[in-house]
Order: structure tokens, then C-alpha cells, then sequence
């Protein structure tokens, strides 16, 4: 009991596992010891670097959300005028962005037995992402992959790629269209806001997702997922989008994806834009997960020139 209360702070080898034997510890002490120390493992490999820009972010945000104060839980009048000034929102989201550049860095990992703990790293890729304001469309020209540079488009890469953060996300949970049914869930802080917690689903009948397969096979899944919405002002901080049901002929058997709004300025002004994305994507033994930050934000111009932040940054 006090082992699982308390945590250890080592890693359970085979030799220390002897030597516990021989100290007398039997079966079940040794059970827990090993589950603290798997469960130190996988914090530890969850955790970003220590003194990286993630790390310091991440404690900072975590003591923000304890000073948040949160307002009573909306009644259920107040969860409908809420959920539907976030649809408002979410509507004139593209119709309000300017034209844009920002870098785009891309970290995928793999792993082969489908453990989400134990992934490796497959590469970095930094693209020049530019936001076309007037007709809201998005490029992407990738500059290095692994630090080399190359000619190659998202397409070429070949494996797990993510398009589409800005704006479609949205529309995919917000559009009159999907008929997304909503249901508040709870509470919750998010990067020193209040914020009411939503879950929503959306028939397969009614979607809008692509699931692409190699370039030859495509599936528009039913999905579900939760959205976090400032209480304050409407705006969505965070979504996720899980697929549900896949056709069991469709290689892709599930897709899961989160996407995190903060403020970033451009030209003094303020939007709220993507800051992070998570992609999940399994085949039923195979699983690939992309994590990309959305960094250097500035206002499109003729003259614009680009000078890139290094893919291995943390």
C-alpha cells in the first residue's frame, strides 16, 4: 500500500528484483514495486525535456489553471447560448484571418506493436506554411527533413501527414451541416481560462472528415469528441476529433486528433490560432502519431521573408 501511495524513483531490473528476493520481499511487494516503476517510466517518457520550452510552458500552465476561479457550471439554458456562441465563432473563424506565414514543425513517431508508450521517432519535417486570407486556403512547402533540405512535397513523404488546422477542424464540428449533437460535460482550466467541456458526436452519414489510405482509398468516418470552450468569450481553446466505427474493409482503423488554439500576434494584432496538433492513426497493429507546433507567425506580404526556427528546437 505504501508503495502504490507513494511512487518509486528507480527503475525495477532484473538484479534488483533479486536482491529484493533475497531481502524477503515477496510476490506481491515485488508486483507493486514493478507497477510504480512502470508507471514512473511512462511518465517520464510522456514528460517533455527538462528545461525545454515545452517543460516550461507546461508548468506554467499547470499553475495557472490552480489560480483559475470558475464560475458556477452554466445551466442548461446557459450550456445552449454557450455551445452556440462557440457555433457563431467557429463559423466567422476563417472569414476573420488574414493572409499569414508561420513555420510548421512536424515530429513523427511509429511503433510497430502498436504501444503508445514506446514509439520511436521517424523524422522531423520543417515546412513554410502560408494562410491565403481572401480565398482561405493553406500551402505547405517543406524546406528540410531532418535537418536536410529537399524538394519533396507533404504528399511525398509518404506515411502519417496532418492538413487542415485552419479552420476545417471547426467547420467539421461547428457546420449546421454535420448536425453535431452536443452534451456538456463538465468544468475545467485550460491555460489559465475557464472553460466548459462539450461532447458531441457526429453520424457517419453527416461527415466531412477525410480519411485518406495511400493516395487510393478514402473514408468519411462517424466521430465524436470534446471541445473546450471559454467560458468568457465563445472561443474553442481545444478539440478533439476520434473516428468511430471504421469500415472493417478501410485499412486505417482508427484516427485520433487533438488541436490547441492560444493567441499569437500578427502585425500587433491579435488572433487566436493553432498553437499545437496531436494525430493518432492506427491500423490495427501499426501505429503513427504526429506532433506539430505552429511557430513564427507573421502577416503575409510581397517582401515577407522567411527565417526558420531549427525542427530539432525544443
Amino acid at each position: 500500500a505504501m508503495v502504490e501511495k507513494r511512487g518509486v524513483d528507480f527503475t525495477l531490473t532484473e538484479t534488483f528484483t533479486k536482491e529484493l528476493r533475497k531481502a524477503g520481499a515477496g510476490d506481491a511487494l515485488i508486483a507493486a514495486v514493478k507497477k510504480a516503476s512502470d508507471d514512473r517510466l511512462k511518465a517520464l517518457r510522456a514528460a517533455p525535456p527538462i528545461g525545454s520550452a515545452a517543460a516550461v510552458n507546461a508548468v506554467a500552465a499547470k499553475e495557472a489553471e490552480k489560480e483559475v476561479p470558475m464560475p458556477p457550471p452554466p445551466d442548461a439554458k446557459g450550456q445552449t447560448e454557450l455551445i452556440e456562441k462557440a457555433r457563431q465563432q467557429a463559423m466567422d473563424y476563417t472569414r476573420g484571418l488574414p493572409s499569414f506565414l508561420c513555420s510548421q514543425v512536424t515530429k513523427r513517431y511509429f511503433s510497430r506493436k502498436g504501444d503508445k508508450d514506446n514509439m520511436s521517432q521517424m523524422d522531423n519535417i520543417l515546412a513554410n506554411l502560408s494562410y491565403d486570407g481572401e480565398n482561405h486556403r493553406e500551402r505547405y512547402k517543406i524546406v528540410t527533413v531532418n535537418n536536410q533540405i529537399t524538394n519533396k512535397t507533404m504528399e511525398d513523404l509518404g506515411g502519417a501527414v496532418s492538413m487542415g488546422e485552419f479552420g476545417s477542424m471547426l467547420l467539421s464540428v461547428f457546420e449546421p451541416e454535420r448536425l453535431a449533437r452536443f452534451q456538456w460535460e463538465r468544468q475545467g482550466a485550460l491555460r489559465g481560462r475557464a472553460t466548459e467541456v462539450y461532447g458531441y458526436n457526429v453520424q457517419k452519414e453527416n461527415s466531412q472528415w477525410r480519411v485518406e489510405w495511400e493516395k487510393r482509398l478514402t473514408a468519411f468516418p462517424a466521430y465524436r469528441g470534446l471541445v473546450w470552450v471559454d467560458r468568457e468569450t465563445g472561443h474553442v481553446l481545444r478539440l478533439t476529433m476520434n473516428t468511430v466505427d471504421m469500415d472493417k474493409d478501410f485499412p486505417i482503423k482508427s484516427v485520433e486528433s487533438q488541436l490547441d488554439y492560444n493567441w499569437a500576434e500578427i502585425s500587433g494584432i491579435r488572433f487566436l490560432l493553432p498553437e499545437t496538433s496531436t494525430n493518432l492513426m492506427s491500423d490495427g497493429s501499426t501505429l503513427s502519431k504526429n506532433v506539430i507546433e505552429f511557430r513564427l507567425y507573421r502577416k503575409f506580404e510581397a517582401e515577407s521573408k522567411i527565417t526558420f526556427e531549427g525542427a530539432d528546437d525544443e
